[in-house]
């Protein structure tokens, strides 16, 4: 029988507060033992029945390895797929494709629309995913996205139009006789404006610092036990409308200040970036755990986390030409999008990516990226003039997709810190995008340090960065 340690006076704290039947949020910094703490919970209370609520579908899996009986371990997915199949709507081609923006009829605008038509069909998908993810009930101009590069009359247009012509996309795809595909935030939504009622006594929330409105608005009409688990500090999906439910659902408060994932050394460098961020509870690490931080890349550096798609892209052709194996979170599609958004835009067709959508041209994103605002782009279009399009898609062909235990020794993760998220390895090194100015008194945003201490917190044992990095970011935020 494998031993286990006695639970530390902060999990003790956190079970004795569960067993009260009163909802809490139990707030956990990197790396603190939050799903060691929610087993604990789960085993003093055998006769009551509880589901975890988790990020994605790695995490369920394997937490369904872990907990006792009495909790089922699902995705919102996979609990909204239940209910929705149910209803006639065909699984496979309904449900699990997701709706294609050429497709959808924009018949509907009595103007003539000032930009391509292929760029409008993007910005009603945009606005559709946008409601899924809200708590609204109907799509309204709040969900239009505002587009980079487009002029006020453009955008205007956007505002007025696209709400309409999502309107009748939307119809069509909670039509469990139409063709069109509702994909996975089509069912999750759907779901949700039919306030689904969850089976048992208690539901634990995992990540709740990135919950999706729409998830929230559920959560909250649960007749059971909320227990909400995260790390406001933690937060990084703010910027596609995540939401921090620890602020926001009820429950007194409790804390895992303790990390399990390194010792001492690295919770020192992190702290003094939650410092930075307000953060009164000083972050401890585990005393038993040899850990380092150094100036200079370590050789064997298991993983390199970056802040944006450019850098890993860049990353993978430095180690792929000395010969090494590269695997990266969640595969290559988000990069590969943005390397054939470069073949359109210099043919004149718009692009679909976030950052890209709404110029009209190449040139005119490598105008952009000369600016201040378009600074994020720099070393994208740097790549791309150096390499070409047809390089980068030969370099993204030869990254594995990471899985973890299942890459071969020697492999090299390059990923950034978003899909990093959840992970650890032994040594991590950071990439320089994370902070790109040579002032000292450049303004570092809250949401920067959030993703930086996600980052670094992701190391084990050796956490490589330039120290006048950790020093930007652990400088008193000024908001």
């Amino acid at each position: 029988m494998k031993f286990a340690p006695p639970p530390t006076p902060e999990q003790a704290e956190a079970v004795q507060q569960f067993r009260t039947g009163a909802p809490m949020k139990m707030i956990a910094f990197a790396g603190a033992g939050k799903t060691s703490t929610l087993m604990l919970m789960a085993n003093q209370v055998p006769n009551r029945r509880g589901l975890m609520m988790c990020f994605n579908k790695s995490i369920a899996t394997e937490a369904a390895t872990k907990f006792p009986r009495n909790v089922t371990c699902k995705t919102a997915h996979s609990l909204a797929y239940g209910t929705v199949v149910k209803q006639g709507f065909h699984p496979e081609t309904k449900m699990m494709k997701s709706p294609r923006s050429r497709t959808f009829d924009v018949s509907c605008v009595r103007e003539k629309i000032p930009f391509h038509a292929d760029l409008f069909r993007s910005i009603v998908a945009t606005t559709i995913t946008r409601f899924c993810q809200s708590d609204r009930v109907e799509i309204v101009e709040r969900h239009v996205p505002k587009i980079p590069g487009f002029s006020d009359h453009d955008q205007e247009f956007a505002y007025k139009w696209a709400p309409l012509a999502a309107q009748l996309v939307w119809r069509r795809m909670v039509d469990p006789g139409d063709d069109m595909p509702m994909g996975h935030d089509g069912y999750v939504k759907l779901w949700a404006l039919g306030n689904p009622r969850l089976f048992g006594d208690f539901i634990m929330v995992d990540e709740a610092q990135d919950l999706n409105p729409v998830l929230i608005a559920v959560v909250q009409s649960q007749q059971m036990q909320i227990v909400a688990v995260g790390d406001s500090h933690q937060q990084i999906y703010e910027w596609r409308g995540a939401r921090d439910a620890l602020v926001i659902l009820p429950g007194a408060e409790c804390r895992l200040t303790t990390s399990f994932r390194f010792g001492d050394t690295i919770a020192a460098g992190a702290g003094r970036v939650l410092a930075a961020m307000g953060e009164r509870f000083p972050l401890s690490g585990f005393p038993l755990i040899r850990d380092e931080i150094v100036n200079e890349r370590a050789e064997g550096a298991d993983a390199v986390l970056c802040r944006s798609n450019a850098a890993v892209i860049g990353e993978a052709i430095g180690y792929l030409d000395e010969g090494r194996t590269v695997a990266t979170p969640g595969g290559t599609g988000e990069m590969r999008a943005l390397v054939e958004d470069v073949e359109a835009l210099r043919q004149h067709r718009p692009a679909r990516s976030a950052s890209l959508m709404g110029f009209a041209s190449w040139k005119e994103v490598e105008q952009h990226a000369e600016t201040d605002e378009g600074r994020g782009l720099r070393v994208f279009v740097s790549l791309v003039g150096k390499y070409g399009p047809g390089t980068l898609k030969r370099v993204l062909d030869q990254i594995m997709t990471y899985e973890k235990g299942r890459v071969p020794p020697g492999t090299v993760t390059i990923s950034t810190a978003h899909k990093a998220k959840g992970l650890e390895w032994p040594c991590v090194a950071i990439n320089d995008d994370f902070y790109a100015s040579d002032e000292e008194d450049t303004k570092i945003s809250t949401a920067e340090r959030r993703l930086f201490y996600v980052a670094i917190t992701r190391a084990q044992h050796v956490l490589c960065v330039d120290p006048l990095v950790l020093d930007a970011f652990s400088r008193p935020s000024e908001e």
